[in-house]
């Protein structure tokens, strides 16, 4: 049974707060009002009364009439905003700045630092900042100003994530809807990564730019522009997932493709994503040592990140183009060869590059070259470790090889609940199927 009930005094959401506590504490025939929604609809300003039993859509509609009445008139009063999608001060500093025509001149202090209250309790403590108050100023000739009928202030609590409003009803009822619009989902952005290295070999001397010049893999990708101090040599955008696979495919077959991380990051749009996957290893920095005996007595080591290491910061303009700062970079260990230091030698091939790609669209990043030379030697044991003839019985041999870094990166604006549902749908059926093959 649904129902849509008129609001003509209350505030909507108050109403529906209110109404909420009221069912819960009652029991029709022994029934309890758990399988009854309460939807509000703002435009309209209804509730939507939603339920099986027709006996409790008419309890809930009856107290909807008891409740729908308007605060007293001509009196401040106390009213709390429960913040959904942002933090309570800036929120609150936003509003304040939109309600006066200029910044607020203060802001909260930051949340990072305060430890959760119960509700109802207080803090006894000196060292306890009072919450900051954003007026609203005196009228100004400024345009940018709103009229209120007194001085509504907000007072934001960032441990609890809320907003409690000192005003009249009527200006309550307008910074409710400024906060309400304002406390938006924000945007995110998921993140596909694959992360490649090719050895190349005679079919690819020149790299694999120089392959997708010549079209031996029949691919067709469309040319972006970046920047070269970065490192990269060449930068293609593929539109269709056809020709990736082709591209995976004759790596795959003509080389030693080996991919060397495969993550997906969700993000919110203007932060940073790290992803970490390797291991710390100690670097001796310092090191003092006792000239009168000779020994060492301090040493001080720092452990740095090794591995693939990936940091992306997306922002999402207008249009839908998605701006990417892209930070990637692989390390490895190197035994160290030089005579006196304990710290090993870590071998870094890193890319920083800014892009602007459609959703959905993969970019490829590639033309990062290695050279790598090892020097192999064969013999007749013990005979070719004699000082002056030891040459006599053995051979060496120098191997040269070259590898290239390939990046793949493919971003979906998630702008909505219904589209991450249907990621997260996505990614459930491929670890389903992954778990189905492990198991065979």
């Amino acid at each position: 049974m649904v129902e849509m009930v008129r609001v003509k005094q209350a505030p909507l959401f108050d109403l529906r707060d209110e109404l909420v506590e009221v069912l819960k504490a009652l029991k029709v025939n022994k029934k309890s009002f758990e399988g009854v929604q309460i939807i509000p609809l703002e435009r309209v300003n209804s509730l939507l009364i939603i339920g099986y039993d027709k006996s409790l859509v008419a309890t809930a509609i009856k107290w909807v009439k008891e409740l729908d009445r308007a605060p007293t008139a001509g009196r401040d009063s106390i009213y709390i905003y429960n913040v959904r999608n942002s933090v309570a001060s800036d929120l609150a500093n936003l509003v304040s700045s939109l309600i006066s025509g200029k910044g607020a001149k203060s802001s909260s202090s930051s949340s990072k630092n305060k430890r959760m209250t119960p509700p109802g309790s207080f803090r006894n403590n000196k060292n306890t900042r009072e919450p900051t108050i954003f007026k609203k100023s005196r009228p100004s000739l400024n345009a940018a100003s709103m009229q209120f009928a007194g001085e509504p202030a907000l007072i934001p609590d960032d441990s609890r994530n809320i907003i409690m409003i000192r005003g009249l009803y009527p200006d309550y009822v307008r910074v409710r809807k400024l906060l309400e619009r304002l406390d938006n989902m924000p945007m995110q952005v998921l993140i596909e990564v694959m992360v490649a290295q090719v050895s190349l070999d005679d079919n690819l001397k020149y790299g694999v730019e120089w392959a997708l010049k010549n079209n031996a893999a029949e691919i067709h990708g469309t040319g972006i522009s970046f920047n070269e101090s970065d490192g990269l040599k060449f930068n293609l955008a593929f539109d269709d997932q056809t020709d990736i696979f082709k591209l995976f495919n004759f790596l795959a077959t003509n080389n030693n493709f080996t991919v060397l991380s495969s993550p997906q990051v969700l993000v919110l749009n203007n932060e940073t994503a790290t992803v970490n996957v390797g291991e710390q290893v100690p670097i001796i920095t310092s090191e003092t040592s006792d000239t009168a005996s000779s020994t060492t007595s301090n040493r001080t080591v720092q452990y740095k990140d090794t591995g693939v290491i990936l940091k992306v910061t997306p922002r999402i303009n207008n249009d839908g183009i998605i701006l990417l700062d892209i930070d990637q970079q692989v390390s490895s260990v190197k035994d160290q060869t030089t005579a006196g230091i304990d710290s090993p030698t870590i071998s870094t091939k890193e890319i920083k590059t800014k892009l602007a790609v459609k959703n959905g669209q993969s970019i490829l990043m590639g033309g990062l070259i290695a050279h790598n030379k090892t020097n192999n030697v064969s013999g007749i044991p013990l005979l070719k470790d004699i000082p002056g003839l030891g040459w006599l019985f053995k051979t060496t041999s120098i191997k040269s090889s070259k590898t290239e870094l390939m990046i793949m990166v493919t971003p979906y604006v998630i702008s909505s609940e219904d589209v991450l549902d249907e990621y997260i749908k996505n990614f459930k059926e491929k670890l389903t199927g992954l778990r189905q093959q492990l198991e065979k």
